[in-house]
């Protein structure tokens, strides 16, 4: 089945546009008050939350931390790594471990990175 719809044109002129150009008088609205927004922290952290790598002085704070251990429990460890630059090369580990439990690692002002994958939260201590 074909249905058509026909319209005619007429001898109707289409009306005239309306301007969308807001009055004069609309657009002098007074401006509301702005706020500056808290300025955030620019001190390092004191924890460390999640799998990464963490800039000494810039990230975290250098001191001594506390991590439970592996996050999943099917996990028999997890991997921490202190760093004296950002060369990712063997000689650029200072130290690093792999605890099954609870550690405690102190990192000096000296290391440049702190690095840890699967562990619980690390929380600064001294």
């Amino acid at each position: 089945m074909i249905i058509s719809v026909s319209m005619s044109g007429g001898s109707k002129k289409p009306a005239p546009a309306k301007s969308a150009a807001t009055p004069p008088s609309a657009s002098r609205e007074t401006p509301s008050p702005t706020t500056s927004p808290s300025p955030q922290s620019t001190r390092p952290a004191t924890t460390v939350n999640g799998d990464g790598q963490y800039r000494i002085g810039t990230d975290i704070q250098a001191g001594t931390y506390r991590t439970d251990g592996p996050s999943d429990s099917s996990l028999p460890n997890c991997y921490w790594e202190r760093d004296r630059d950002a060369k990712g090369e063997l000689n650029s580990i200072i130290a690093n471990g792999n605890p099954t439990g609870s550690a405690v690692v102190t990192i000096l002002p000296a290391d440049k990175l702190f690095k840890t994958q699967g562990c619980k939260e690390w929380i600064k201590v001294g």
